[in-house]
């Protein structure tokens, strides 16, 4: 395979759009096109963007010799970026050209040990690198090294960039003998400034472990390797990534040993890594079909080694699904292109010929070692690079221009996707929003802005789809993305950050969740302006997240302004509007006021059917919102046929193990137990309890009202001892996740202390009313309903305890 691309770092220089960059048009209108201010902008805008059609002589740099001068640090900033541009473009001689230039000049400016002068140096080296004049790549490398070693230490980024392209350097150019006397110097002063088993000096041990086994000195790469995987399980644990990759290493060194024993035990470690990174990564990952292709490649030589044995024919039938397995993923994660996919093409037909009767004889001595078609390798190394810093974030894969087929392929993927959400079908929008990313990873690149809109897509379909975890993760990747492109108060970065917020509060992560959405609307606000539809949708995500954290006047508030932007801005009945008029009747709920709630959610729900049809899943979560209502105010009948419907219809649509479904169900258990169908609603409890700890976890809000609601029916039924099990586990959870003062908390705290008043352990449950009492008259306000739920079993308990003076204070208190 081709050596791995050099990495360039033109990103030092700060080309993120910065949210004040000034207008170009209107910085050549007001300024002039010569103006300092923008030349800048020109240069960052073009950069910013991505584009690849940059002229080899581009006139933004040209213009800023012209104007500001050689040696202006803008001047210098823009040789930097633009070369960095070139490079990208691969036009490899003009990319050369400005990188000496900007190198010259930041020497002459800045000096020879400057920061960005050794960043000029890395990258110039970088270029050579890549025409094959590795001399002057190798002394380049070298200084950068040195430098950056010197004025960043030994640790950072910036100097490990730089000895990883001197190694690569060295290896190329068949200097084994300096590359390793390189790689054994580092690893002593590691191991005398850091210690044996500190994770930085297992990583030299690493990379130098890769060299041994490439010059042919197996027994010392694999006591390497193995010293290398016992010091990182212990010190990072078994599913660290850089454990992961040193059950690669150390396979890759027993592989290409071809013993029968080390054969059969690389298999066993490269299962190991396969399992490990599916966990940790997914199956659809990289570096899991890496592993995918390394233990389909080991399981062909134990083929070969096993050829006279019964199971020879299984190794080579696992090995054949495996190595399509991974031909499979790499051709729609990287495309038909690149190496590695075009590698295991290859390793398809070389296991199809081994398995073939009679070929199989001399296979394992004349095959391909497996570490080469590690993704990302190099010829040289057993393993794609390993990192000198452990847990190192891989590059990103550069932005692309993408085929002109691409804009028609991804709006048709797009709008079935949208066609498919908007009907309520999300686990089918699910797979098309997958797809859709996955074509804009292969043909445009992680960094492009159709791939981070179609994170962003995903995510939001992801958390309908009540995968929360990932959906948390791949709405952190359209945020930071968008951040880095297109700047921190760019509207589609905003609307990224809102949908994360949205995320996390559904995983009750409230803090967070409210701090973003602030953030966002704030933002928004400044930029957009207050009525604007973004806005507005931001007010109406922070009254969700106040509402679940129990800040209900201010949730109101931000629902109220939020319901009164969309009705002016959208008209009383569009879907936004609507689900405003749904957000303000669940604050109103929670707030006791009942008529008003009843008003809104039957407001909502008529509206929802008659624009999206019954079935639709915001019909029915209107549908639910209703039940809820009605069970509070007391009209059961209604209130469970509602109940009901939302469950056979959820269920129907979504499936029984979904989130939606779980809730609805929870939320029938709630309506008939209140009918006084206690045992139906025990069984259903249990029934949600169960299906949300599994799908949610144990900790996450919807478990945690789950299991305080079965705990009140154990109550009603006169269950104390377990009643009261329950009770304390959901009131412990809530504590933690919500906080002491939450109207949630204060719910399970009541719940507790009503327990203990039936129970005849007075002492307790005074002191959990009090509790109650306490803060639900600071959160909610003395007039609110479960204040004076709490008053009156507050009395009720003291009482009981013949505190008749105690009683007569709250009453003339109340």
């Amino acid at each position: 395979m081709p050596a791995s691309t050099p990495a360039f770092s033109p990103t030092r220089l700060h080309t993120r759009l910065h949210p004040h960059t000034p207008h170009v048009p209107a910085c050549k209108q007001v300024l002039g096109g010569d103006n300092q201010d923008t030349l800048r902008s020109l240069t960052i805008l073009r950069c910013g963007a991505g584009r690849k059609e940059t002229p080899p002589h581009p006139p933004d740099a040209r213009a800023c010799l012209q104007v500001l001068g050689g040696d202006n640090q803008d001047t210098l900033r823009s040789l930097t970026i633009l070369a960095g541009v070139l490079s990208d473009a691969d036009k490899q001689d003009a990319a050369e050209d400005l990188c000496r230039k900007a190198l010259a000049r930041h020497e002459k400016v800045l000096g020879a040990d400057h920061r960005d002068t050794l960043t000029g140096a890395n990258n110039l080296a970088c270029e050579l690198h890549k025409s094959g004049r590795l001399d002057e790549a190798e002394r380049l490398y070298r200084r950068a090294f040195a430098g950056r070693q010197r004025v960043l230490g030994a640790e950072h980024r910036d100097t490990l960039q730089s000895l990883r392209g001197l190694n690569d350097v060295l290896r190329e150019s068949g200097r084994l003998d300096r590359a390793e006397r390189l790689l054994r110097g580092i690893l002593a002063d590691r191991e005398r400034a850091l210690g044996a088993s500190a994770p930085g000096t297992l990583a030299a041990l690493a990379n130098l472990g890769g060299l041994l086994l490439h010059v042919g000195k197996l027994s010392e790469a694999e006591r390497a390797q193995r010293r290398a995987l016992e010091g990182r399980q212990r010190a990072l644990g078994a599913e660290h990534p850089d454990t992961l990759s040193s059950l690669d290493d150390l396979g890759a060194v027993l592989l290409q040993s071809g013993e029968m024993g080390k054969v059969d035990e690389a298999v066993r470690l490269f299962r190991r890594a396969k399992s490990g990174r599916e966990a940790v990564l997914g199956k659809d990952n990289k570096e899991t079909l890496a592993s995918v292709a390394n233990l389909a490649e080991a399981l062909s030589d134990a083929g070969n080694l096993h050829a006279s044995g019964f199971h020879a024919p299984h190794f080579f039938d696992e090995a054949q699904a495996l190595a399509r397995r991974a031909f499979s993923g790499r051709l729609k994660l990287l495309g038909a292109e690149h190496p590695d996919t075009l590698d295991n093409a290859k390793m398809l037909e070389d296991i199809a010929e081994a398995a073939t009767p009679g070929t199989a004889a001399g296979r394992a001595k004349n095959s391909r070692p497996a570490t080469s078609r590690i993704a990302g390798s190099t010829p040289a190394p057993a393993t794609a690079p390993v990192p000198v810093v452990p847990a190192a974030a891989p590059k990103p894969a550069p932005t692309r221009t993408p085929p002109p087929s691409h804009a028609r392929d991804l709006q048709q993927l797009r709008s079935r996707a949208a066609e498919r959400y908007a009907a309520g079908r999300a686990v089918e929008s699910e797979a098309l929003y997958r797809e859709a990313l996955l074509l804009c990873e292969a043909r445009a690149g992680a960094r492009h802005v159709d791939t981070l809109a179609s994170a962003d897509d995903l995510a939001r379909v992801l958390r309908d789809t009540g995968k929360l975890a990932e959906a948390e993760a791949t709405a952190r990747r359209a945020v930071k993305g968008r951040e880095a492109l297109l700047g921190a108060e760019h509207p589609d970065t905003l609307e990224s950050l809102r949908h994360l917020a949205y995320i996390l509060r559904d995983e009750g992560k409230l803090d967070e969740a409210a701090r973003l959405a602030r953030r966002a609307l704030a933002a928004q606000t400044r930029v957009l302006g207050a009525d604007h539809p973004a806005a507005l949708a931001s007010r109406n995500t922070l009254a969700l997240v106040l509402r679940t954290a129990g800040k209900l006047g201010e949730a109101e508030s931000m629902a109220r302004a939020a319901l009164a932007g969309r009705e002016k801005a959208l008209g009383p009945t569009d879907l936004d509007t609507l689900d405003s008029v749904n957000t303000l009747a669940l604050v109103m709920r929670k707030a006791g006021k009942l008529a008003e709630a009843e008003a809104l959610a039957r407001r909502a729900l008529a509206g929802r059917e008659s624009a999206l049809g019954s079935e639709h899943k915001d019909t029915l979560t209107s549908v639910t919102a209703l039940a809820l209502v009605l069970r509070k105010a007391g009209k059961l009948r209604e209130a469970e046929a509602l109940a009901r419907r939302a469950v056979s219809e959820r269920e129907a649509l979504l499936g029984a193990a979904h989130r939606d479904t779980l809730s609805a169900l929870n939320n029938l258990a709630c309506v008939v137990s209140e009918a006084g169908k206690l045992g139906e609603a025990e069984a259903l409890h249990r029934q949600a309890l169960a299906g949300e700890e599994e799908v949610l976890g144990a900790e996450h809000p919807d478990t945690l009202r789950s299991l305080n609601n079965l705990g009140m029916v154990l109550e009603r039924a006169g269950k104390l001892d377990e009643a009261e099990g329950v009770d304390r586990r959901a009131l412990e959870g809530r504590d933690k996740v919500l906080g002491p003062d939450n109207p949630d908390t204060l719910r399970s705290v009541a719940n507790l202390g009503n327990v203990m008043r039936k129970a005849g352990r007075l002492g307790e449950a005074e002191a959990l009313h009090r509790r109650a009492l306490a803060g639900r008259t600071r959160v909610l306000g003395s007039e609110h309903k479960d204040t004076y739920d709490s008053l009156y079993a507050l009395k009720d308990v003291l009482r009981k305890a013949g505190k008749v003076e105690e009683v007569q204070k709250l009453q003339a208190g109340g």
